[in-house]
């Protein structure tokens, strides 16, 4: 699926039927993109913020064999990172899932993977300081991500990183997991950001797909891939260190007029 950028945020959620009803808006929603003059940066959680992947990975081998097969490196890059845990369980069993089974499977991965981090909690090198240099520039930011709130909450409070950021998207906020651009743009709306104004970080192609179909300019980090499978992103680094608030700034079209 890909987005049209089209006159306001309204007519985009519901053109491509995404739920506004968990959002709570600010500003009427007749204004268009063109009165969110904002430029604001969106951080993915998982592999983004924090270099959890291995630990997202070794619990999701727990529980395929726990449902009798093995998970390859492939099947976790290519039907398991930056998808919704529904998508993820209809994979492993092959078959349309219930709810029920849904909230099980969630319940017991995400605690097994909560607990594996857990001792491991460390923001990206190089996060802190740009974060800093965003909120010095009053630059918004927030976080967009197909994770449950509780792994969220591990990891802003755990890390202590909560305050930098003014909105987040998790999960439960959205109908329509990456690709698909739902998440992204729900960030912006939160932001009141043009998304033609928002740049995101995204260590995974679905995540760059799914930013890129919101109109969004795109860093890809290679934590848990090779930089040629992020080539569709605008910029790609290893971490926040190779990355100033100028080059940021420099990706989105004018972004002098944020101030």
């Amino acid at each position: 699926m890909h987005y049209r950028i089209i006159g306001n945020f309204a007519a985009a959620m519901a053109e491509h039927h995404c739920a506004p009803a968990p959002i709570r808006y600010d500003a009427p929603l007749t204004k268009g993109w063109d009165d969110y003059m904002n430029m604001a940066v969106i951080f993915d959680l998982d592999g983004v913020i924090i270099d959890n992947i291995p630990y997202h990975k070794q619990a999701w081998r727990e529980m395929c064999r726990h449902y009798g097969r093995e998970l390859t490196d492939a099947d976790f890059d290519q039907k398991i990172s930056g998808r919704k845990n529904d998508a993820i369980l209809a994979f492993l069993l092959n078959r349309a899932v219930t709810d029920a089974e849904v909230q099980a499977c969630e319940r017991e991965k995400e605690a097994l993977y909560r607990t594996l981090v857990q001792p491991h909690l460390q923001p990206l090198h190089g996060l802190v300081p740009l974060l800093e240099q965003l909120s010095a520039r009053d630059i918004p930011c927030a976080i967009a991500t197909s994770a449950p709130v509780e792994n969220i909450d591990l990891a802003l409070d755990g890390m202590q990183i909560r305050h930098y950021f003014d909105a987040i998207v998790d999960a439960s906020q959205v109908k329509h997991g990456k690709p698909d651009p739902e998440v992204y743009l729900t960030a912006a709306l939160r932001l009141k950001a043009d998304p033609r104004q928002c740049l995101v970080f995204e260590d995974a192609p679905l995540g760059i797909r799914a930013a890129k179909a919101a109109g969004m300019r795109v860093v890809g980090i290679t934590t848990t891939q090779r930089a040629a499978s992020l080539h569709a992103a605008d910029k790609i680094v290893a971490d926040f260190s190779e990355i100033t608030v100028a080059q940021i700034q420099a990706l989105i079209p004018n972004s002098g007029r944020a101030g």
